[in-house]
């Protein structure tokens, strides 16, 4: 997510908060956020007939089994700054190590 993005997100929900629009127990916004990229991928990787299936890179066959992954496909190389807004890219990155 874009930096002023996300600031103005913390913006919304704080003034929510002090409003009493919002539970001020939420969850902070960029754990949401999180929760929400995680939710919507796993729904890309597991659905074949997803409309962001197609970008995924293909698949990666290991013959070993050291640790459990959050996926299963090639990693790309990052070739510039804007592969982190992409959402695929970023994803895929995303907890790997």
């Amino acid at each position: 997510m874009r930096q002023t993005a996300s600031k103005e997100a913390v913006c919304i929900i704080n003034k929510s908060k002090k409003s009493d629009y919002c539970n001020s127990k939420s969850p902070p916004v960029k754990q949401l956020f999180a929760e929400a990229y995680t939710s919507l991928f796993k729904s890309v990787l597991t659905n074949r007939n997803h409309l962001l299936h197609p970008l995924l890179p293909a698949a990666k066959t290991q013959h070993y089994k050291l640790r459990t992954r959050p996926h299963n496909l090639t990693l790309t190389r990052k070739s510039c700054h804007y592969d982190n807004c992409n959402f695929i890219s970023r994803m895929i990155f995303y907890d790997v190590y």
